[in-house]
């Protein structure tokens, strides 16, 4: 009995090392992420606003999507980078007129089968009723880990999400840029928070690894990476587009992924820890998919990317066929008579000088407004509008934006130094006529985007550009007779986004804080722009010449020069 135990004994006690093999290591695993970013509206094959089929929509995305799927091989997840609630007619008419069925955008994004995706500033200015809404109907986590419910003090969207392929655990941060309370009214985000988008990603990738040790992160970042852009610094808290100073300064992300700011890009960074980190930025408007390659090993994990054009995949045929009575209705609704156009507009006359576009806008604020001066500035480039009808489709032509209108109180001197910070963006200090009367960049690109280049009506100046920034403007008087009193207190109408310090005209030109503004607040219209765009337009049915030269760039001659120049620089049509 005694030998049969030692027996045993010894059996049991080598067991595990007759047994023990070799350690494999296991076999690296690449998982492709294709993303999506700044989409405004260009869900479905149709340009509402000009009537005609689109080149870029998530159609094509769905193309891209159903031929990845199919190959058993390929581990595969979709993203979207936010921004897409706003920018064609189908969305608005989705957000305001029918309300009462599951919103175009879920539809078209769940039958993706997207993975997840950030939500955009645009998103948020759709207000709490559209993204409210949402948040129910996507079948997919929609993240922002830096907007705090004021009330709860934790995240309003999910912070991030963990999604698995072949049995790799991929964390998917979501973080928007922290802008919003500079460029939108309250009543669009009220009960939340904006908070620092560096601090957020240090303190989301720390609790991403300590509660499900992920064997990749991917940041999904609504955020450009330009980190000064609007004068901002790289140090400054709460900056709005952080995503690369986030992808060199927090420790772990093995892709960035930007958006914001409408610029595809794609290449690698080194951060300060000597990782490499994958930069991509599908750029805006469904004209591109990025598209990244991760490879997952225990040795170290990489990646590849790349932007595809979708301008050369076709349209998923099926896809098409599912959403054609949507795109049938839209059109419809959209092809109602409002007006009558007599004299042609393009938007970009307003560069040099006064005209017909700039000044209609001008007209619907002063006439909804009351105010004694209105602000004003170009949506975009390249926007025209041609004689005959007027439908409900080309007010999105004419106002690209959502916005709605404020009145201001603004004293005379007030009004100047807005007016003379809109001039430092927008014209470069001529020495000679042969010199550049707009600031244009190297890339042949406006210094300043358009819609912040705001000229006003109510009162009649002058910019001389050759004189130094901030000593351009002179006014001279209201555009009634009236003298214009730099110390008399006015009432100004201007857009919402300009009115919250957008821009910074007010906030940098004017030298009002964030508190103060909310005090010059008069009034604030309860309709969109395009709203009460149509109301004008309805009650004048006919719109002929509006032009009043109520002011003109000098020198005159040098202008006319330097005009035909920029304009071909510019590549305006």
């Amino acid at each position: 009995m005694k030998h049969i135990i030692l027996f045993y004994l010894l059996l049991t006690t080598c067991a595990p090392l007759v047994a023990r093999k070799p350690k494999v290591a296991p076999h690296p695993v690449t998982i492709q992420i294709a993303v999506t970013s700044d989409v405004h509206g260009t869900i479905l094959p149709w340009d509402f606003i000009n009537n005609r089929p689109d080149e870029g929509s998530l159609s094509r995305v769905s193309t891209y999507a159903r031929h990845m799927r199919a190959n058993a091989d390929t581990a595969f997840i979709l993203l979207d980078n936010g921004d897409i609630l706003q920018g064609q007619p189908v969305m608005d008419y989705y957000n305001q007129v029918k309300t009462d069925t599951l919103h175009i955008c879920a539809q078209v994004m769940n039958q993706l089968q997207y993975d997840a995706a950030t939500v955009g500033n645009h998103d948020i200015e759709c207000g709490h009723a559209v993204y409210d809404r949402l948040r129910t109907e996507f079948q997919f986590p929609w993240l922002a880990g830096n907007v705090i419910d004021t009330v709860t003090n934790s995240p309003f969207f999910q912070p991030y999400t963990l999604i698995e392929r072949q049995g790799k655990r991929i964390a998917i941060i979501g973080i928007t840029t922290p802008g919003v309370p500079e460029w939108l009214p309250y009543s669009l985000w009220s009960g939340l928070r904006f908070e620092d988008m560096i601090e957020t990603a240090t303190r989301l990738v720390q609790e991403v690894k300590d509660k499900h040790r992920p064997d990749a992160i991917v940041g999904l970042f609504h955020s450009g990476i330009d980190a000064t852009y609007g004068g901002q610094k790289e140090t400054d808290r709460f900056n709005h587009n952080a995503s690369l100073l986030i992808a060199r300064k927090v420790e772990g992300f093995d892709v960035v992924i930007c958006g914001h700011d409408h610029k595809p890009v794609n290449y690698s960074i080194t951060n300060d820890f000597k990782q490499q980190v994958t930069i991509v930025n599908p750029g805006s408007h469904s004209r591109y998919l990025g598209v990244v390659n991760l490879t997952i090993s225990t040795t170290g994990n990489q990646a590849t990317s790349k932007l595809v054009s979708l301008k050369n995949l076709p349209d998923d045929p099926t896809f098409n066929q599912a959403f054609a009575p949507h795109i049938h209705e839209v059109k419809t609704y959209l092809s109602r008579r409002i007006g009558h156009l007599a004299t042609p507009l393009n938007i970009n006359d307003a560069l040099f000088g006064d005209c017909d576009f700039l000044d209609l806008i001008h007209r619907v604020q002063l006439h909804h407004s009351g105010a004694d001066i209105s602000m004003a500035e170009p949506m975009a480039l390249n926007v025209k509008a041609d004689t005959g009808v007027i439908c409900l489709n080309d007010l999105f032509k004419i106002y690209k934006y959502s916005n709605t209108l404020y009145t201001l109180s603004l004293t005379g001197n007030e009004v100047d130094r807005f007016l003379e910070y809109a001039a430092t963006n927008w014209f470069n200090q001529m020495k000679s006529p042969g010199d550049a009367l707009l600031n244009i960049t190297a890339e042949n690109r406006l210094s300043a985007n358009a819609y912040n280049l705001s000229s006003a009506e109510g009162i009649c100046y002058t910019v001389d550009v050759t004189r130094p920034a901030g000593d351009r403007v002179t006014i001279t008087q209201m555009t009634d007779g009236r003298p214009f009193d730099p110390l008399t207190t006015y009432k100004v109408a201007m857009s919402s986004y300009r009115a919250n310090g957008g821009g910074g005209h007010l906030t940098q030109g004017v030298g009002l804080s964030s508190d103060e503004l909310a005090k010059r607040v008069v009034s604030t219209s309860k309709e969109d722009y395009r709203d009460l765009l149509m109301h004008y337009i309805e009650q004048q049915d006919t719109l002929g010449t509006m032009t009043n030269h109520n002011w003109h760039i000098e020198p005159a001659t040098w202008v006319d020069a330097a005009r035909k120049k920029d304009a071909t620089r510019l590549k305006l049509k």
